[in-house]
């Protein structure tokens, strides 16, 4: 057992007793908010930026102002919401175990999320034969590895989710900035100190 397995072990005993306390409900709810607050808020600036500009000087920070209300708004209105949830499936005398089985789960998912991506940075800085002992002597060194191999293969369906998704997130953004005042107006010519000599 190396210091690499002690840490380990520790990682998902905290995120799996943590997940038992809070429960299942709001572990996911908590993972998906943050998320999920950041894309409703950059959607939703059309319709906010323009609020945000009258409110805010200058044009350019209204509009960010109006993202970062939107996306506060919805965070903390879905952590509510998970919160409230969390707290009656608990109370529920057939739900409240499996809440926190659920937790559990969740959060030792979570602890191999974290262990996988830590063996993926080692293994990256250090590859081959640099790779260090502590690493490949451990004893949870093949659930490391698996825990890695599984994230370079969700990775890339990820990224075609974001892809897919971006076009609709820029246009938000480009329409929530469309006011003539909403950014600072560019430098029409080079007036760099090496452009004036000449």
């Amino acid at each position: 057992m190396t210091a690499y397995d002690v840490f380990a072990i520790l990682v998902i005993l905290a995120s799996a007793a943590a997940g038992w306390v809070r429960g299942g409900v709001r572990e996911l709810i908590t993972l998906f908010s943050f998320v999920l607050a950041a894309f409703l808020a950059l959607i939703a600036l059309p319709l906010t930026a323009p609020l945000g500009r009258l409110l805010v000087e200058p044009d350019w920070a209204g509009s960010i102002a109006a993202a970062v209300v939107g996306f506060c708004l919805v965070y903390f209105g879905i952590r509510i919401f998970g919160s409230i949830l969390s707290k009656r499936a608990q109370a529920h005398p057939h739900l409240g175990g499996v809440d926190h089985a659920l937790g559990v789960i969740v959060g030792a998912v979570r602890s191999l999320v974290l262990i996988g991506a830590i063996h993926l940075v080692v293994v990256a800085a250090m590859p081959g034969e640099k790779t260090p002992r502590w690493l490949t002597d451990a004893a949870l060194y093949k659930i490391s590895a698996v825990s890695a191999r599984v994230i370079q293969f969700i990775l890339p369906g990820i990224g075609k989710g974001v892809d897919a998704v971006t076009p609709v997130v820029q246009s938000s953004v480009r329409d929530g900035f469309s006011d003539d005042q909403a950014l600072p107006t560019p430098q029409s010519r080079n007036t760099s100190p090496a452009s004036r000599s000449q």
